[in-house]
């Protein structure tokens, strides 16, 4: 059974409004990180049981924020891995543009050699397009060919350069004869 907010905190009348206050917030956090600063601000002598009866959390957020308050304090919160920015629609067309163009690939011959790609009409079937080049290669070009375009831009590596390879697009398969 969960423990009452008056077994938690004793009889710190101010206490029990802490954590009642707390309660309602916790439930309403949009976002894990919000969730952290406010379970780092409860008392020291709330155990990890407690804040997972009482903040309908789990096991891994309790120790999580137990931990923290004891190391960092009130209002910590772990480091999260924050992603880079996601290209612009712009320069992930030039990139799709750059992939099918005929320069640097080309359909595949087989007949039975499609592939089923999402658009914005629909649903599509179409022929699997072979990449004349190995990637390290046909980054170098497309940073070439898109110079100036790239300069005002900002970093584009190699990895994010191969995750925006169109779907029907396909590198040259090693072949050991």
């Amino acid at each position: 059974m969960p423990a009452s907010p008056s077994k938690i905190v004793g009889d710190c009348h101010d206490c029990k409004k802490l954590v009642d206050g707390l309660k309602l917030k916790v439930s309403g956090c949009q976002t894990l990180e919000e969730k952290y600063h406010l379970l780092t601000c409860l008392p020291g002598n709330v155990t990890i049981a407690q804040i997972r009866s009482d903040f309908g959390v789990g096991k891994t957020i309790a120790t999580r924020a137990s931990k923290l308050r004891s190391s960092e304090g009130p209002f910590s919160a772990p480091y999260f891995n924050k992603r880079g920015p996601k290209p612009d629609d712009e320069l992930t067309n030039i990139i799709r543009r750059f992939y099918l163009d005929d320069s640097n690939s080309r359909p595949s011959p087989r007949a039975n050699d499609t592939i089923i790609v999402t658009t914005a009409e629909g649903k599509k079937r179409v022929a699997k397009i072979l990449i004349l080049n190995n990637l390290k290669d046909f980054f170098e070009e497309f940073k070439v060919v898109n110079k100036e375009f790239l300069a005002t831009r900002p970093r584009l590596g190699i990895s994010k350069f191969a995750a925006l390879r169109p779907k029907q697009c396909r590198w040259p398969e090693h072949r050991i004869s």
